[in-house]
C-alpha cells in the first residue's frame, strides 16, 4: 500500500440515490464475473443493534427470514435518500474475489438488486473496476527498523 500522499490508493465509490416516488428496498450487491456471479448483503447486521423482535412471533420460515432480512441487512431508501458503499483497496481485493468450485473468480461488473429481484446497474462499474484491478503503488510501505 502507498504511503505516499502523491499516490494515495483508491477507492472504489458506490452511491445509491432513490429517484422515485415510492420506497425501495435494496438487499445485495451483486458481483458478475466471466461465467459466474455471486452477491452479499448489501449491509452487514450490527450485532449490538440486531432487531429479532419483528420476526420472533412469526412461525412461517420464508417469512421470518424476509422480515429479518429487509430489518437487518436490507437497506430501505425513501424518496430521495441515498445509501453510500465504499470499497478501499484492500476491501476491494476481497469483496471482488471468490473462489467456489475449485475456481477463482474475479468480478468484471457488479450490480445492486432490490427486493424484487430488479437489477440495477452501477454507472461507470467495469471501468472503475478495472482502475482498482490496475491499481499499483508508486512506493511500498518503509518499516520501521
Amino acid at each position: 500500500m502507498s504511503q505516499d500522499p502523491d499516490d494515495p490508493p483508491p477507492v472504489l465509490y458506490i452511491k445509491i440515490v432513490n429517484a422515485g416516488l415510492r420506497p425501495i428496498i435494496l438487499t445485495s450487491i451483486k458481483k458478475i464475473a466471466k461465467n459466474s456471479s455471486w452477491g452479499n448483503a448489501l449491509r452487514y447486521p450490527d450485532y449490538a443493534q440486531l432487531d429479532v423482535s419483528a420476526s420472533d412471533a412469526i412461525r412461517d420460515p420464508e417469512t421470518r427470514r424476509s422480515i429479518f432480512s429487509i430489518k437487518n441487512t436490507s437497506v430501505v431508501l425513501k424518496e430521495s435518500e441515498y445509501f453510500e458503499v465504499s470499497y478501499g483497496i484492500d476491501d476491494f481485493q476481497h469483496e471482488v474475489r471468490s473462489f467456489f468450485n475449485n475456481e477463482l473468480h474475479e468480478a468484471t461488473s457488479m450490480q445492486i438488486e432490490d427486493v424484487l429481484g430488479t437489477k440495477i446497474k452501477i454507472q461507470d462499474i467495469q471501468k472503475n473496476i478495472e482502475a482498482m484491478y490496475q491499481y499499483k503503488p508508486n512506493k511500498a510501505i518503509k518499516s520501521d527498523s
